[in-house]
């Protein structure tokens, strides 16, 4: 499940990742580790590999980089590598 954020980010980077406070709405995440709790997991029968890794808020994930990169610089005065 990926909010549409996540989706976004997805688009650009083909790389999926779930903020801190959206994974702790989930009712799935153990606060004390900042990881998925495994116990909660096993009860609804979830497999962890299926959830996406758990960043926190403002953590910079990825650069995006752009291909043809005086294209973009050209027409949006965009950097060569965009944080997500």
């Amino acid at each position: 499940m990926l909010q549409c954020k996540d989706y976004q980010a997805y688009c650009l980077t083909a790389e999926t990742y779930m903020n801190f406070t959206d994974a702790s709405s989930t009712g799935a995440l153990d606060i004390r580790t900042g990881d998925w709790s495994r116990e909660i997991l096993e009860c609804m029968r979830i497999d962890e590999e299926k959830l996406p890794p758990i960043a926190h808020s403002g953590q910079i994930m990825l650069l995006m980089r752009f291909f043809g990169f005086g294209f973009w610089q050209m027409c949006w005065g965009l950097r060569c590598a965009i944080p997500i």
